[in-house]
C-alpha cells in the first residue's frame, strides 16, 4: 500500500541520512520497522482460535487493543459530541511503538459510522527543508478519491479536486490564504452532512503550513462533525521550537484534547504475548518478552516474532 512505502521510505530515509534538516536519527525502530516489513516467515498456532495453521509471523499483533481501554472510552465521548456538531482535536502523543497508529485506527474502526468519510495525510522526514502543504496535499488526495464515489454535489468535489495540486505547489503568500479559506470552506460543507475524520500521521515530521491549517481550521469552521486526529512521537523525533509553537497552539483551543500512551504494565505485555500467541506463552519466552521490550508494544511483536534462540537484547533483534 501507499502507506507502508512511504513508512518504509520514512525508516530508510532516517537510518541512512542520520539526522537531516535538525532532525534526530532513529536508527534501532526504523531498522526494527524495515525487519518486519520484509519478514515473510511463518509460525503455526499451537491452540486456540487456528490451531494448526500458519500464521505470519512479520504480521503477529493481538487481536483486540491491551491498555488503551480509557483512551479509547475518551475518544468515544470525543465522537459522540463531535456528531452534536462541535468539532475537535485530539493529539495522540508517545515514543515510537506505542501504539499512536493503533490506537487510531482502532478508535476509527470501532466508532465509525456508515457515511463518515475518512482521510489521512502523513508527515514524511526529507532532507533539505520541508515539503510545504505535503500533509495536506496529501490529506486532500484522499478525500478527493472518496468524495467521487460518495454522492456530493459536483461543486464540492470539483473544489477540493483543484486545491490538491495547489496545496502541493503554492507558488505565491496568497495562495496560502486561499487555500485555508477554501479548504475551510469545503470541510465545513462537508461536515454538516456527515461526520469527517481528518487524521493527520506523523505531525513531528509535518510542514509548518501543514500545522498552521490544522489550526486555523480550529479557528475558523462553525457547527460541523469535524474531528481531526494527530499523531506525534515525543522521543528520538524533531523537537524543533517551531513545533513545540504549534502544538502548544493547538492544545490552547478549547476543543482540544491530548493523550498520551505510556508503556504497558507487566501484566499487560502478558496478556499481549497470550492474546498473539492464541495460548498461555512458555515461561522462558514470557521472561524475555517483559524484560526486552519494556512494554513496549512494537518491541512486543518483534519479540514474539523472532526466533527464541539467541536474542538476548534488542541490538540483536535488529539484525
Amino acid at each position: 500500500s501507499r502507506r507502508r512505502l512511504r513508512r518504509r521510505w520514512n525508516a530508510r530515509s532516517c537510518s541512512s541520512r542520520g539526522a537531516v534538516s535538525g532532525t534526530i536519527s532513529t536508527p534501532r525502530i526504523s531498522a526494527m520497522r524495515r525487519r518486519s516489513q520484509r519478514t515473510v516467515g511463518t509460525a503455526v498456532r499451537a491452540d486456540g482460535p487456528g490451531a494448526g495453521h500458519p500464521v505470519d509471523v512479520a504480521r503477529m499483533r493481538s487481536s483486540w487493543l491491551i491498555g488503551r481501554g480509557p483512551e479509547l472510552d475518551q475518544l468515544r465521548r470525543t465522537v459522540s459530541a463531535v456528531r452534536e456538531g462541535e468539532p475537535a482535536l485530539v493529539l495522540v502523543d508517545g515514543e515510537a511503538g506505542i501504539g499512536k497508529t493503533r490506537l487510531v485506527g482502532d478508535a476509527v474502526a470501532l466508532l465509525r459510522r456508515p457515511g463518515d468519510l475518512v482521510a489521512v495525510g502523513h508527515g514524511v522526514a526529507v532532507s533539505g527543508g520541508e515539503l510545504p502543504f505535503g500533509v495536506v496535499s496529501d490529506l486532500l488526495r484522499d478525500l478527493v478519491r472518496q468524495t467521487a464515489t460518495t454522492g456530493l454535489d459536483d461543486a464540492t468535489t470539483q473544489a477540493l479536486g483543484a486545491l490538491a495540486p495547489v496545496a502541493a505547489n503554492p507558488a505565491r503568500d496568497q495562495t496560502r490564504a486561499e487555500i485555508f479559506y477554501a479548504l475551510a470552506v469545503a470541510i465545513e460543507q462537508l461536515a454538516h452532512v456527515r461526520m469527517l475524520w481528518l487524521v493527520f500521521e506523523d505531525l513531528h515530521w509535518a510542514d509548518s503550513s501543514s500545522r498552521d491549517l490544522i489550526d486555523y481550521l480550529l479557528r475558523v469552521v462553525g457547527h460541523c462533525q469535524m474531528l481531526a486526529l494527530c499523531t506525534r512521537r515525543t522521543r528520538d523525533a524533531p523537537q524543533s521550537p517551531a513545533l513545540q509553537s504549534s502544538v502548544a497552539e493547538l492544545l490552547r483551543h478549547p476543543c482540544a484534547d491530548r493523550l498520551t500512551l505510556h508503556r504497558l504494565t507487566d501484566e499487560q505485555v502478558v496478556d499481549q504475548v497470550t492474546d498473539i500467541l492464541g495460548r498461555a506463552p512458555e515461561p522462558q519466552l514470557l521472561r524475555r518478552v517483559v524484560a526486552l521490550s519494556q512494554g513496549n508494544p512494537f518491541l512486543t511483536e518483534e519479540l514474539v516474532s523472532a526466533p527464541s534462540d539467541g536474542v538476548r537484547s534488542v541490538d540483536e533483534l535488529m539484525l
